[in-house]
């Protein structure tokens, strides 16, 4: 899906609520607290006859309680798969009209997504159930100001030593994001690793990534 279908396609919130209950409830309403599909409906929620709970398409899924428009959600989407080198937060936001930290929050939740479903698989998993981060960039770092966090801070010299990486991650540190807090530095690599096991598809693994969205509620 680029960023022409949804503009044409997707460009107001009812259009977006029946595109997603097409694709996670093939247009049958299911209830997502006890899967029973006796439900009424009043405009874009339903009732369950069964548990008494209400809900909609969104509820459970990284779409719940958001306040943005579902189409910025799908261009967003559509503009990360699409970026082989990555796009930064503030790219992002002048690319959908949003705020930084709403756009780097956008970025974070589907890069979660990606990481805790084993999408990008490059790296495998540990016995403790984490992604295994190359030891040579444990030593790239700084503190950060007033935090206890590391933040990886590369080098062009570095980046270009023979084996660091892959050229797609040179780039995209290079590039666009110069420099990587430590807690997030294993999504930022699920996320280019599922890129380029996409990257001969034909919608860049967006339906793979949407059908996780619609599945996986994240904090």
């Amino acid at each position: 899906m680029n960023l022409t279908y949804i503009s044409k396609h997707l460009n107001d919130q009812e259009k977006c609520i029946a595109f997603l209950e097409e694709k996670r409830w093939n247009n049958k309403p299911t209830c997502p607290y006890c899967n029973s599909n006796r439900c009424s409906s009043k405009k874009n929620r339903y009732t369950c006859t069964t548990c008494k709970n209400s809900f909609s398409v969104t509820v459970g899924t990284v779409f719940e309680n958001t306040k943005l428009p579902l189409y910025k959600w799908f261009m967003a989407i559509s503009i990360i798969l699409s970026a082989k080198k990555g796009v930064s937060s503030l790219q992002l936001s002048r690319d959908i009209h949003v705020n930084k930290n709403t756009a780097w929050l956008m970025q974070t939740k589907i890069r979660t997504a990606i990481e805790k479903n084993e999408l990008g698989t490059l790296f495998g998993v540990s016995k403790s159930g984490k992604k295994n981060v190359p030891s040579r960039f444990g030593k790239r770092f700084i503190c950060k100001p007033h935090s206890k966090r590391k933040i990886f801070r590369f080098k062009y010299s570095d980046l270009m030593k023979p084996g660091m990486f892959t050229l797609s991650f040179k780039r995209s540190v290079i590039g666009q994001f110069h420099q990587i807090d430590e807690f997030y530095l294993s999504r930022y690599l699920s996320e280019l690793d599922f890129k380029a096991q996409c990257r001969s598809k034909k919608d860049y693994g967006y339906a793979c990534l949407l059908s996780i969205l619609l599945l996986l509620e994240l904090p």
